[in-house]
């Protein structure tokens, strides 16, 4: 039986077509920044959606309701994004594309293990980001 389960997932896995060169740190920040603004228009939008269910008052800083609620539109964000293409605006822009190391998209469960490791790197001041470069400045010396 799991054997049935695994070969229907992977038969359903969609190969992507070319390999991308390993991305830049450079290019890697510069999506970033493309999807920051993207992201700003996606929370922006996801506000005004609640705005009749708060009859048109703010919603208080810190409202933990609030904050998990951005959180998701995140997720859904670069989750549909990863599992559907590989890419972002601002990694199509960049020529970023996520994908696994057989070269199929990502599943949502990838992708969200992607995105948790992602905020954890953020957390100590950018220090994931740090820890993956200093290994290829060691390699370039």
């Amino acid at each position: 039986m799991a054997t049935t389960s695994a070969t229907t997932r992977a038969s359903t896995q969609t190969t992507l077509q070319s390999p991308l060169p390993a991305a830049t740190l450079l290019r890697r920040l510069a999506a970033l920044l493309y999807d920051g603004l993207l992201l700003f228009g996606v929370i922006f939008t996801g506000t005004v959606v609640l705005l009749p269910f708060t009859n048109g008052h703010a919603i208080e800083p810190g409202n933990p309701a609030y904050q998990a609620y951005l959180l998701g539109l995140v997720g859904l964000f670069y989750g549909w994004c990863w599992t559907h293409g590989g890419q972002t605006l601002g990694m199509k822009a960049w020529h970023i594309r996520v994908q696994t190391v057989q070269g199929h998209m990502l599943s949502w469960e990838q992708a969200g293990l992607r995105l948790l490791c992602a905020l954890l790197s953020w957390l100590p001041l950018g220090l994931g980001f740090y820890g993956h470069y200093s290994t290829v400045i060691k390699n370039l010396a």
